[in-house]
């Protein structure tokens, strides 16, 4: 299956495909405020706190969140003391997040639910169905003046994988090759997903978050590859991670692409992927003739 970037022409734009690279955003980026939203269960003081850091008994993100929410205040006193408790190497990620938000006045009980919206990164892609979807046209590629980008998926054990340029292996899947990444299908409900226990639930029920909309979006048949951010951060500095070239299969140019854009975008192609033995095929969106829609047709 090909699942396509809708995009505008800009600056991101070519260095996704002049670096071969899928930008990871965090959930505020995205144009959805209701994307994302985490809930979570009333949070108990826990005494043993400290104890519990230092058994291990909570995995790195669960942990970080639940030293702030048993804090009442967050001083200069307590920033060092969780340094402290996080001095291990393995609690590098953990500790500069935590600073992050002390250095940038985040660190209130109010605005602590936005921890719970940064465990995961993500990229996000729509359906071969989708590729003429005039509101995909207009809301993602610059108002039809911008291209769509096809990937190629690989279909294993009944899942859509991703194939990237190194070994990035997450999940423990015992068939999948290391370089592939599953993609997941974006469920579009009615109702959030029921509050994440901060005690008790596996720390990876947290994906059911970044992987359900409301339903007015379910025009766009999402798929999403969605990182721990603190896995991404042992790959890449600038949360980016460089697909395998020979995915990128088809690029198709919106009703209202200009010339030279499309000169430029095809540029880019030649110096970076055909001349380097990759054949990636062009298409183009024109209006059909009778009805409100949009036919794409194979180009040269």
């Amino acid at each position: 299956m090909i699942v396509y970037k809708f995009r505008g022409i800009n600056e991101y734009t070519f260095q996704l495909l002049e670096k071969n690279e899928f930008y990871l955003s965090y959930p505020q980026e995205f144009n959805d405020p209701f994307d994302c939203i985490t809930r979570h269960s009333d949070f108990s003081r826990d005494k043993q706190i400290n104890k519990n850091l230092y058994n291990e008994k909570f995995p790195e993100f669960r942990m970080v969140l639940i030293l702030m929410f048993n804090t009442e205040k967050f001083d200069s006193i307590w920033l060092e003391n969780t340094k402290k408790l996080l001095s291990h190497p393995k609690y590098k990620s953990a500790w500069l997040m935590i600073e992050s938000f002390y250095n940038s006045g985040k660190l209130e009980r109010k605005k602590l639910l936005e921890l719970l919206q940064m465990y995961y990164l993500v990229s996000c892609f729509a359906h071969y169905e989708e590729r003429n979807n005039i509101l995909m046209w207009s809301h993602y590629a610059q108002n039809h003046k911008g291209i769509a980008i096809g990937f190629q998926t690989e279909i294993i054990e009944g899942n859509y994988f991703v194939q990237f340029e190194k070994n990035i292996k997450y999940d423990n899947w015992v068939n999948v090759p290391e370089s592939y990444y599953m993609l997941e299908k974006i469920k579009y409900e009615t109702s959030y997903p029921k509050p994440f226990d901060i005690y008790n639930d596996e720390i990876n029920r947290m994906k059911e978050f970044y992987l359900t909309k409301g339903k007015e979006w379910e025009y766009e048949n999402e798929y999403r590859l969605a990182f721990p951010a603190s896995y991404v951060s042992q790959f890449s500095n600038n949360r980016c991670l460089k697909f395998d070239k020979k995915i990128l299969r088809q690029i198709i140019f919106g009703l209202n692409t200009s010339l030279s854009d499309e000169n430029r975008i095809r540029q880019i192609i030649e110096n970076n992927y055909t001349t380097k033995g990759y054949n990636i095929n062009y298409y183009k969106c024109y209006k059909k003739d009778e009805e409100y829609g949009i036919r794409i047709e194979q180009i040269d």
